[in-house]
């Protein structure tokens, strides 16, 4: 899991490597303050063809349609399966 680039400036790619050939994985991302609140919420369903890479781009704007201020958040991703899921969190600088 990361995103690219990072620090942004306009916007990024949440990219993320899977092991489920041409299935449909449901994929939510939360965008974070470091005080905890949800800034943006993505909720994506992908299909993942051939490929073991996926991609998801956001314009860094919030649920409001504001661009985010210069500063550090936390990113959270989670993949799901069916009844199963992988979740990770990170640090995104918006600059």
């Amino acid at each position: 899991l990361m995103n690219f680039p990072n620090p942004l400036t306009s916007s990024t790619h949440f990219s993320f490597e899977h092991n489920q050939p041409n299935t449909d994985l449901g994929v939510e991302i939360g965008i974070y303050s470091l005080t905890g609140q949800l800034l943006k919420q993505i909720n994506s369903t992908v299909n993942t063809g051939g490929t073991r890479n996926m991609q998801i781009d956001w314009d860094g704007r919030d649920d409001s349609g504001r661009k985010l201020k210069k500063a550090t958040y936390i990113y959270h991703i989670k993949v799901s399966l069916h009844n199963s899921f992988y979740q990770e969190a990170k640090q995104l600088i918006v600059f």
